[in-house]
């Protein structure tokens, strides 16, 4: 059985509150001896946004969520060019489709939505294999594009926590 966490949330927090997952917004401590009042948002999916207020020592499901593992999420290490090439994509067709499809995919192939949705169920098998070289060549330009802007961003955040460490100006 999980133990209660001994302390109050802070701003900012995840939290499992009545089995969702919460964002704290805010925490207002009592007087003396009560619970802390703590303003939440709803991070589920299926209701983002809702709002609800809590005495946290009167929750009983109540976790702070600090050890999901997000701080090591990769660590040291990438994936592979060609596996983050197909996650990126991914996420670049999800985005299409979940925004306004027909405005987007048409600002992309210049032609509506119910067109290029035609062209490709009915593209023969010969012809999805004869664009293979041409996507893989663009998906890997993508992810080394990617990964330089990663290698970039790593640069200069080191750069800033040397400087921060030596306070100093040159790095």
């Amino acid at each position: 059985m999980a133990t209660l966490p001994q302390r109050a949330p802070q701003a900012g927090d995840l939290v499992w509150v009545r089995s969702r997952q919460w964002l704290v917004e805010e925490v207002v401590q009592p007087p003396e001896g009560g619970s802390p009042q703590v303003s939440l948002a709803c991070a589920d999916d299926d209701a983002q946004g809702q709002t609800l207020t809590v005495f946290w020592d009167c929750e009983l499901d109540r976790r702070i969520l600090e050890e999901e593992g997000w701080a090591g999420l990769a660590g040291d290490r990438f994936d592979a060019p060609r596996t983050f090439a197909a996650f990126y994509n991914t996420l670049r067709w999800n985005c299409t489709t979940a925004t306004n499809p027909d405005e987007t995919l048409m600002r992309q192939t210049g032609q509506p939505d119910a067109v290029v949705r035609e062209r490709l169920l009915n593209a023969a098998p010969a012809d999805v294999e004869a664009l293979r070289p041409q996507l893989e060549e663009r998906a890997k330009a993508l992810a080394e594009d990617a990964l330089a802007r990663l290698a970039e961003r790593a640069k200069s955040r080191r750069r800033s926590l040397w400087k921060s460490f030596t306070g100093s100006a040159s790095g």
